[in-house]
């Protein structure tokens, strides 16, 4: 619970004293050398001023000097202005580091803070300044700490090589900062092992709720703890559309979480098993959309959503507060059970995170890290550059719970013109929450977190090649992209159920004799199977004991039996008699002699059957003996009855009985019970092939939109780069390079398309070959899901990037389930 603190008198007392001051067990010592000051670049609301920013400036620095020994000059700009300011600061950084290269002056203990006077800039002096409405300037141009917004703009920061790597710099600051920051954001920021950025402490993603009608689930008995998955749906929609005319079974439906999407949701790649999965080619996959798609065909979904009116099922996003505020708003009561666990990904772990520019080096990183660690950790100065001066920018007003708790919230003082948003100040945990909002918001984001599960690629940095002109960087073809825009257009299609939709009464009323005929052949097959059964008893009756077939039988079981003891008992008399025959024979004899005597006896059934009598059990001979019988019987059976059916007499019996009136009966009793399931059943198959066949004309939109933007590519850089097609292809991977062994042919390359094909089949065989394991030893390691049409069509540019771009990759971060171990 954050109180209201005493901060005023605090300072005031602070303020005597220009001596020796501890804070977090740092002592710092002031002396008359000019002040640090260091930047923090981020973002203000509309409103905002310069008199509002530098009197936060001023309270900040108040915390920040008697803490640290230097001070921080706050850098604020509207949002739409904020990503060219970093720009231009960056390229002004890169002119300025330039130029000092190349400067011979001694004047870098001039600065702006130096002025005329002769004043020596102390901190004290500089937050006099700031008290006085005069702005501080650092020594020279910096961007020390700033917002960086979006994985996106993260990633790219990372690839341009801005972002100084805090893993061995964070020290001591690491351990504290850890303690507050949930532990997965960290991972998230931490990208190929290294870590540029702390993100900003929020609620990680969200939760994915069923959520039922109340009172129609009590109006027809059914328990919706039973129904946790979309599957689980089916019976109870069905019960609905029967039932209730004017409600909407299924308003929407929800992905589904045991599929572990690479990169965004839907993406053609998904991680099953730590290996890797054409998404588009998956048989589970395109199950599940058939699904969807029935449900539409059937009338329990909707491809438009009316929100107004009345549904049975749903899914909602967010807290158990948006479910109580959909009841609020429709006016019905709901029950709901958590479908899908919050789940970290890039997109919501890497919101915003401070980073620290490469510019920032030596003495200067570890005062950046030390203040980004206080910033981080402090509520009195998380406080002050969230909101501003309490009294000038804020008032503290209590908010007291039922269970008489009472807690300070935030409420921003008309006109006042120092307004952010605590996205983009640091760590929102340590901050009041504000007048309107659930003062316990933060435990529950921390409780949310604790839920949360991460996406199989939290962390997971995919690379681009970067060829080279001169100091000109030019990246190969952004292939993600490609790829989320060919499946943004269709992603709808299959979460609302276009794709692969079928009109079931025109199925129906077309499929009703196919359907019809399947019964009449199954129970045709059943009949078959009972009349067998009979004849089958009878060909038993006659191997009864004490028959002549079963004395025969018999006598041919126990020659057999014996025989397979006997060579079950070869292996003990060999190493017997090698010895036996070895002494009789003396020294001078041959191996070649030796062996002729021991196979001799070996090959004698005489001898090997007294053997076999005298070292076995009986009981264990007449074990093998019936083992023998039953299963010459079983052959017997088996041979005589196929003579049988084949006869005419057979034949003649069993259409007799397909035409009798009991016949008749049983079929009609069969497609009273059975119809609507075989119909259904045959409907459900009709569906999977038309998502299946939608899904392979997506994989082709794919590898067109692939194959362009590669071709595109090599025409708009070969002249450029001064290189081939072949070169660039080699370059990028999409071709393998050739060994230097290799004197074939290959300045021909006009058709690409047969070559990637080749490059296609090459990288298959990489990724295969490694799948082979050791046939004594026992393994944990998951198998490889069977894809058997994988390779029926082939296409070379999606392979390309699904095998060798990110798949290479993925197993590269994640570790290849191909290896042991991996």
């Amino acid at each position: 619970m954050m109180k209201k603190k005493f901060i005023a008198l605090l300072l005031v007392t602070l303020m005597l004293f220009s001596g020796v001051l501890t804070s977090c067990s740092d002592t710092v010592e002031f002396d008359e050398d000019p002040a640090k000051v260091y930047t923090l670049y981020t973002i203000a609301e509309e409103g905002t001023t310069q008199e509002g920013i530098r009197a936060t400036e001023l309270a900040l620095n108040r915390l920040v000097f008697y803490r640290l020994g230097f001070l921080v000059k706050l850098v604020m700009v509207p949002e739409a202005e904020y990503d060219q300011l970093i720009e231009d600061k960056l390229a002004e950084l890169a002119e300025y580091e330039a130029n000092k290269k190349g400067s011979s002056s001694s004047s870098s203990s001039a600065d702006s803070n130096a002025e005329t006077s002769e004043e020596v800039p102390t901190g004290e002096v500089l937050l006099d300044r700031l008290d006085q409405g005069q702005d501080i300037e650092p020594d020279r141009p910096r961007l020390d700490l700033f917002l960086v917004r979006g994985s996106e703009q993260y990633q790219d920061l990372i690839n341009r090589g801005l972002l100084t790597k805090l893993n061995t710099n964070l020290g001591a600051e690491g351990k504290t900062l850890k303690d507050y920051i949930y532990p997965t954001f960290i991972n998230a920021a931490t990208i190929n092992k290294n870590i540029y950025g702390v993100p900003m402490n929020t609620g990680i993603g969200e939760y994915e709720y069923i959520v039922f009608d109340t009172e129609l689930l009590q109006k027809y008995g059914v328990d919706a703890a039973t129904m946790k998955t979309m599957e689980d749906l089916e019976d109870y929609l069905a019960l609905i559309k029967a039932n209730e005319p004017d409600v909407v079974p299924l308003q929407k439906a929800a992905a589904s979480p045991d599929f572990s999407f690479l990169f965004s949701e839907g993406f053609p790649a998904y991680v099953n098993n730590k290996f890797v999965v054409s998404s588009l080619e998956d048989e589970a996959l395109n199950a599940y959309y058939a699904m969807i798609a029935k449900y539409n065909s059937l009338g329990y979904i909707s491809e438009d959503v009316d929100e107004n009116q009345r549904f049975a099922v749903t899914f909602v996003k967010g807290q158990q507060s948006d479910v109580d505020a959909l009841s609020e708003k429709t006016g019905y009561e709901y029950t709901s059970n958590v479908y899908a666990l919050p789940t970290a990904t890039e997109d919501n772990t890497l919101q915003n995170l401070f980073c620290i520019s490469k510019y920032c080096v030596s003495d200067d990183l570890t005062n950046v890290v030390k203040f980004l660690a206080l910033l981080e950790t402090d509520p009195e100065l998380q406080n002050v550059l969230t909101y501003g001066v309490e009294g000038q920018h804020y008032e503290l007003v209590p908010y007291t719970t039922d269970d008489n708790e009472t807690y300070d919230q935030v409420k921003l003082l008309e006109g006042s013109n120092y307004i952010t948003k605590r996205e983009y100040t640091g760590n929102a945990f340590q901050c009041y929450t504000m007048v309107g909002e659930d003062p316990l918001m933060w435990e529950k984001m921390k409780k949310q977190n604790l839920a949360s599960v991460s996406a199989v690629d939290l962390g997971f940095g995919f690379s681009y090649v970067t060829l080279t002109n001169g100091d000109e960087k030019i990246q190969e073809p952004d292939y993600i992209e490609i790829l989320e825009s060919v499946i943004a257009k269709h992603y709808n299609e299959y979460m609302t159920g276009t794709a692969g939709k079928l009109n079931y009464d025109a199925y129906r009323a077309a499929n009703d004799a196919t359907v019809r005929q399947a019964l009449r052949d199954q129970l045709a097959e059943e009949y078959n199977e009972m009349l067998s059964a009979q004849y089958t008893d009878e060909i038993r009756a006659s191997y009864e004991e004490g028959t002549e077939n079963y004395n025969t039988l018999m006598a041919q079981a126990e020659e057999a039996a014996l025989d397979s003891l006997a060579t079950a008992l070869k292996r003990t008399l060999r190493t017997e008699l090698t010895a036996q025959f070895r002494e009789e024979l003396g020294e001078d004899a041959t191996d070649e002699e030796v062996t002729a005597k021991v196979n001799e006896l070996l090959d004698d059934k005489t001898y090997m059957r007294e053997q076999v009598i005298a070292r076995t059990e009986q009981s264990e001979i007449e074990a093998e003996t019936l083992n023998q019988f039953n299963r010459r019987l079983e052959t017997e059976l088996r041979n005589e009855l196929n003579t049988i059916t084949e006869t005419a007499e057979y034949q003649n019996e069993l259409a007799a009985l397909l035409a009798g009136s009991q016949f008749a009966a049983d079929l009609e009793a069969l497609i009273a019970t059975d119809y609507d399931d075989a119909m259904l059943a045959a409907f459900e198959e009709e569906i999977l092939a038309k998502v299946t066949e939608f899904s392979m004309t997506v994989l082709a939109e794919c590898e067109a939109e692939l194959k362009k933007a590669v071709d595109e590519f090599v025409a708009e850089n070969a002249d450029k780069l001064d290189m081939t097609e072949q070169e660039i292809l080699t370059e990028i991977g999409f071709l393998e390079k050739a060994d230097d062994t290799d004197t074939s042919d290959t300045s021909d390359t006009s058709d690409t398309s047969d070559t990637s094909s080749d490059a296609s089949s090459d990288t298959s065989s990489d990724t295969s070959s490694d799948t082979s394991e050791p046939s004594d030893e026992p393994s944990d390691e998951p198998a490889e899901p069977e894809d058997p049409d994988a390779d029926t069509v082939d296409y070379p540019y999606f392979r390309f990037v699904l095998e060798k771009k990110i798949t290479e990759q993925f197993y590269a971060f994640n570790g290849d389930p191909n290896q042991i171990g991996g």
